[in-house]
């Protein structure tokens, strides 16, 4: 026997050609179509393959990772020719300078963004318009002027500070022309202000409905014998039991939650109702059959100590495999089949078969 080497699809730097370069999946794919994932965030049935080669087997995708310097067509119109590049991106490969011009022009798919570009020259017309975008013109100098819409630098409009010292004070919308202290009239009826922060001229909580000394005295909660300086009773008074007997009675089966139940009250189970396990008597080797009787169970022929010899729990030896339509393999073609797979070489990256 010899081993050969046979170069896999994902070897190639020639790929087969694909039906598109896209982000998503198609709605209804057919067995052998074939697309560039052209994007860094997939989604679909294509999430976590960024920028690879997937190819639908007729149940699911299989994705092939690209190496640099892999070249593939579109096979749509327009005809495209897409090299995986040192990026580690998909990008269209446009060998004439007229292309390459029109791929940065405004309806173009590279246009060029004004972060990219040098510093500009001192060109009016590159300003900003009313209904253009533009560059920021040359600065003013200074700190006080702003930028405003019409594209000129100018101070905002706005009166100068008030004069004075206290709170900057709003009358009917306009700053007054002196600052002076919060006025009565300027806090709402609503405000929450603490009381301990006002300047009270008469008293704000009158007396009229505090509790009496012997009230507040039976707030603490009191016990024992009701008398003048024992006027309130409470939830404390050692007499406010009702200790009884507990009188003979009995139980639903649903009544018990907890505590130990005498396995013997139980009634034997039957085929439509559970119950309490018979005594085990002697126990011996005996299990509990289901018609409520201590058994020996039946043994087989088939022993581990004759088939499973290593005791891994694997069958030692098998004449034939059965594919489940009649049809059998021997362990010879088995092991046969098995000397003469394919394995994957890294180094080369191909197959190797042994035959």
């Amino acid at each position: 026997m010899a081993t050969h080497r046979v170069p896999t699809l994902e070897t190639f730097g020639w790929q087969h050609p694909v039906i598109g370069a896209q982000a998503a999946p198609p709605g209804s794919p057919v067995k052998g179509d074939r697309y560039i994932i052209n994007h860094a965030n997939p989604s679909g049935a294509w999430t976590g393959h960024p920028y690879e080669v997937a190819t639908y087997n007729g149940s699911g995708w299989i994705f092939a990772v690209p190496n640099i310097g892999w070249f593939c067509f579109l096979n749509a119109s327009p005809w495209i020719l897409y090299y995986y590049s040192e990026n580690s991106i998909w990008e269209e490969f446009r060998p004439t300078p007229d292309l390459h011009a029109a791929s940065h022009k405004s309806a173009g798919g590279d246009a060029i963004k004004l972060d990219e570009l040098a510093a500009p020259t001192d060109v009016t017309t590159l300003d900003a318009t009313t209904s253009l975008h533009g560059l920021l013109k040359k600065l003013g100098g200074g700190t006080t002027n702003f930028l405003r819409a019409d594209g000129a630098w100018a101070m905002p409009p706005g009166a100068a500070p008030p004069t004075g010292t206290g709170f900057r004070h709003v009358t009917t919308g306009s700053e007054d022309a002196s600052s002076k202290l919060v006025e009565n009239a300027d806090v709402s009826l609503g405000a929450a202000i603490a009381e301990s922060k006002l300047a009270l001229n008469n008293a704000t909580h009158p007396n009229t409905n505090d509790p009496t000394a012997d009230q507040k005295a039976a707030l603490a909660g009191t016990s024992g014998t009701p008398s003048v300086t024992n006027k309130y009773v409470t939830n404390a008074d050692a007499r406010n039991t009702d200790a009884r007997t507990p009188t003979t009675h009995v139980h639903a089966g649903s009544d018990i939650t907890s505590g130990t139940l005498d396995g013997d009250r139980l009634a034997a189970p039957t085929t439509t109702k559970r119950g309490g396990v018979k005594a085990t008597g002697t126990p011996s080797g005996k299990f509990l059959k289901d018609d409520d009787t201590w058994a020996t169970p039946a043994g087989g022929d088939m022993t581990k100590a004759v088939y499973d010899t290593d005791a891994d729990n694997i069958v030692d030896k098998a004449e034939a495999v059965d594919d489940g339509a009649g049809n059998s393999t021997t362990a010879a073609q088995v092991k046969e089949a098995y000397t003469r797979r394919a394995a994957y070489d890294a180094d080369y990256k191909c197959l190797l078969f042994t035959i």
